[in-house]
């Protein structure tokens, strides 16, 4: 049984659809009482965190990571990922 998710994204503290349809997804699991482990592909702060941990409903269940430190953290024991072509948009400069 699925206990621990690792969720790889690439800004849950910013703004929008994205962070609302991953706070909403993190909130299903924790729901379920699972735990996750988040990876951001953007830097974040302390401020951030604490901040994000207030939308979720039970944030002591919760680790955030800099994408860069994927191979230092805890593991899961599954990993979700935000698609290619949607990490590749946000990188496309108009």
């Amino acid at each position: 049984m699925t206990r621990k998710i690792g969720i790889v994204g690439y800004d849950l503290f910013g703004t929008g659809g994205t962070t609302r349809s991953n706070t909403n997804l993190i909130n299903e699991f924790l729901a379920d009482n699972k735990e996750i482990i988040y990876f951001n592909l953007l830097p974040f702060s302390s401020l951030k965190v604490k901040k994000i941990k207030k939308l979720f409903i039970n944030p002591d269940k919760i680790q955030f990571y800099q994408l860069k430190d994927f191979s230092e953290s805890q593991e899961a024991d599954t990993y979700i990922t935000v698609s290619y072509t949607h990490l590749r948009a946000h990188e496309t400069v108009l």
